[in-house]
């Protein structure tokens, strides 16, 4: 534990609690951030079952499943503007092809919104190539 900083309960799991990563780090017998096994093993207990079956305590959606709330709270982060949604081409339905790099590292695309790059965008649309039909939403 982090001290003199007390931790708050956020997500109460069955059987395990409302400070989980007390719970599974007294368990384990975690001593630092530097037990790397006892820490993995603390979070196999605590990821899954947290998000399939914990229930949130705080916030406009406290008391429903960590699981049903997570969509929830994204909607809401959409609509009031703080967040934007962020998709990859595999999660592309018509995705055919993974992208290409020359070099030694695996290239990652982010289907983003780019205000600031919207109207160049339209004058030269007609240059690209759209591999997946998914992607001609980005340059619209």
């Amino acid at each position: 534990m982090v001290l003199p900083y007390k931790p708050v309960p956020i997500i109460d799991i069955p059987g395990i609690g409302n400070l989980s990563a007390v719970t599974a780090c007294d368990q384990f017998k975690v001593s630092s951030q530097n037990d790397k096994s006892q820490l993995e093993k603390a979070k196999e207990m605590t990821y899954l079952k947290g998000f399939y079956e914990g229930v949130l305590l705080v916030g406009p959606h406290s008391g429903k499943k960590v699981q049903e709330a997570k969509k929830l709270i994204q909607g809401d982060m959409v609509a009031s503007g703080e967040a934007v949604l962020y998709q990859e081409p595999e999660e592309c339905h018509h995705s055919l092809r993974r992208p290409v790099c020359r070099g030694p590292h695996q290239p990652v695309v982010g289907l983003v919104p780019l205000r600031h790059v919207h109207l160049h965008a339209i004058r030269c649309q007609h240059l690209h190539t759209l591999h997946h039909s998914c992607t001609s939403n980005g340059f619209l």
